[in-house]
């Protein structure tokens, strides 16, 4: 076998690897925060940094709406400072912030930057 061939076979591997890798690591983190649940939601919100005005926000949504507290399990947040949390946003692709990511117990159902957005969903 030609040298040329050998390093094209082996590179052929190391990306397959790579590639494989990756995609297995975001299939990880989807599983990671999926609802428990298989008739409920959860939301998680990933902005720049702590915002306790986006939390409020948030919070009163949720408490004032019958279809939000008996649709969605919870909210999580997340900002981009922590390791783990960077990892995440880079994984899932998020540019812009705040970003709302609403998962069912298998993926993503709805991303946006838009609260009236969750709103919407859960009253259909």
């Amino acid at each position: 076998m030609k040298k040329s061939n050998k390093v094209f076979l082996i590179m052929l591997v190391v990306i397959t690897f790579v590639l494989h890798g990756c995609e297995s690591s975001k299939s990880n983190t989807i599983k990671e925060l999926t609802a428990r649940s298989n008739d409920k939601y959860i939301v998680h919100v990933f902005n720049k940094s702590y915002s306790e005005s986006l939390a409020q926000e948030v919070t009163l949504m949720w408490n004032s709406n019958k279809s939000m507290l008996t649709k969605i399990e919870g909210f999580q947040f997340y900002d981009d400072f922590q390791k783990r949390n960077k990892k995440i946003i880079n994984e899932l692709g998020i540019k812009e912030f705040p970003t709302f990511l609403v998962f069912d117990d298998k993926k993503v159902i709805l991303q946006t930057q838009k609260l009236d957005d969750i709103l919407n969903l859960v009253n259909q």
